[in-house]
């Protein structure tokens, strides 16, 4: 049995309506429990056929996140779920003609989960760097106050020569940093588009045909273009 269907099955609503449509049939008339089945059986298909249900079944365990990119994260699939509710509110045929969109999103959040886990070897090395370096800023300033002091070349030679290691390590570290805050932006981005396109799903079905599978087609492309900017980020600042 497929997981979507196991999921609905464990559903609290469809197992009381089975056991309702069993009562029904022993205490009341024994033809309400054929009945009660059928409806059931529609609540259960119901339940496996929408889009979260299908998501949640099949979505393996995600890996745990580096800490500062976990409320993004956590956006990201709030802002999918509302999306994935927003395509089963909607009916054929635009429900149908959403299914390339819904793909182009849960391809997207699996990336953006990728692209998290790209990044922690990034974090650890500003973690690492942020504790050992914590008094960088400090020792250049004194070294900048010792330059201004020294007229002797000698002592400015080697002082200028700490002082460019030590700007060396902080600028190592600031840049860490900003390729770090590059890609918490960029997840940024995606939380919320993909809640934008929750809201656009939504006014689908006041339109009519044609203008719906034109709006859908504008929407799938949107969807991609944040999953297109998340494969530069990995190329520019997370190579393999």
């Amino acid at each position: 049995m497929k997981p979507h269907y196991r999921a609905a099955l464990r559903q609290p609503l469809n197992i009381a309506m089975l056991v309702a449509a069993l009562l029904a049939g022993l205490i009341a008339a024994w033809w309400m429990f054929p009945i009660g089945l059928m409806v059931w059986g529609f609540m259960v298909w119901g339940v496996a056929a929408h889009p979260v249900t299908q998501l949640e079944s099949a979505q393996p365990e995600r890996p745990v996140a580096v800490p500062r990119f976990q409320p993004n994260l956590d956006r990201i699939e709030n802002s999918q779920r509302q999306v994935l509710n927003a395509i089963g509110a909607t009916k054929n045929p635009i429900r149908q003609a959403l299914t390339p969109l819904q793909t182009e999103v849960n391809g997207l959040v699996d990336k953006c989960h990728a692209v998290s886990q790209r990044a922690i070897p990034l974090e650890t090395q500003r973690q690492a760097r942020a504790k050992m370096d914590n008094s960088l800023e400090s020792e250049i300033a004194t070294l900048d106050q010792q330059l201004a002091q020294f007229t002797d070349d000698g002592i400015k030679k080697v002082l200028e020569k700490s002082r460019a290691s030590l700007q060396a390590q902080l600028d190592n570290r600031n840049a860490l940093t900003a390729q770090l805050d590059h890609v918490d932006s960029q997840l940024t981005g995606v939380a919320t588009a993909l809640a934008s396109t929750a809201t656009e799903i939504a006014r689908l079905q006041k339109l009519d045909g044609s203008a719906a599978a034109t709006r859908i087609g504008e929407l799938t492309t949107e969807v991609r273009q944040p999953s297109t900017a998340l494969d530069e980020l990995v190329k520019t600042f997370l190579p393999a």
